[in-house]
C-alpha cells in the first residue's frame, strides 16, 4: 500500500502584527531621517492614501522642520545685520538638531502609528492638516 506524501508544516508566524505590504513604519522613519524638511515633504506623497498614519507623520515632520528651517533663515539674515543673531542662529540650529534626533526616536518607537511631537504638533495642527491634504 502506498502512503501519501507528508504534509508540509505551516508557514512560520513571526508575529509582526502588520501585513507585509504595510510600509507605515518605514515611511514614518524616513520622513524624520531624510534631508529635513525636503525629505519629509516628499514622504507625504510617497505614503499617499494607502498609509494615512505615515502621511500624518510625514506632514508633522515637514511642519516641524519647516518652522525650524524658516527660523534658521530669519536668524541668518538678522545675523548678517547684527552679529548677536549669529549666536542665536547657532543655538537655534543646536535645538533643531536635538529636535530632529528626538523626532527620529519617536518615529522608531511609534511603530508606524500616529504620534504627536510635544507642543509643536498641536501648535501646527492647521499646517499639518493642509500638508496632509496635498497628496
Amino acid at each position: 500500500m502506498e502512503q501519501p506524501p507528508p504534509v508540509p508544516p505551516p508557514a512560520p508566524d513571526y508575529g509582526s502584527g502588520a501585513s507585509p505590504a504595510s510600509n507605515s513604519k518605514l515611511y514614518t522613519i524616513l520622513a524624520w531621517v531624510l534631508a529635513p524638511p525636503i525629505g519629509s515633504f516628499v514622504m507625504i506623497f510617497v505614503a499617499g492614501k494607502a498609509e494615512p498614519d505615515a502621511k500624518f507623520n510625514a506632514a508633522n515632520a515637514t511642519a516641524v522642520h519647516g518652522v525650524m528651517f524658516v527660523g534658521s533663515i530669519v536668524l541668518s539674515i538678522l545675523g548678517a545685520a547684527i552679529g548677536l543673531f549669529i549666536l542665536l542662529r547657532l543655538l537655534w540650529d543646536l535645538v533643531w538638531f536635538v529636535m530632529w534626533i528626538y523626532g527620529i526616536v519617536l518615529a522608531v518607537q511609534s511603530e508606524g502609528q500616529r504620534f504627536r511631537f510635544p507642543v509643536l504638533t498641536d501648535t501646527l495642527a492647521g499646517l499639518i492638516t493642509s500638508l496632509e491634504g496635498m497628496a
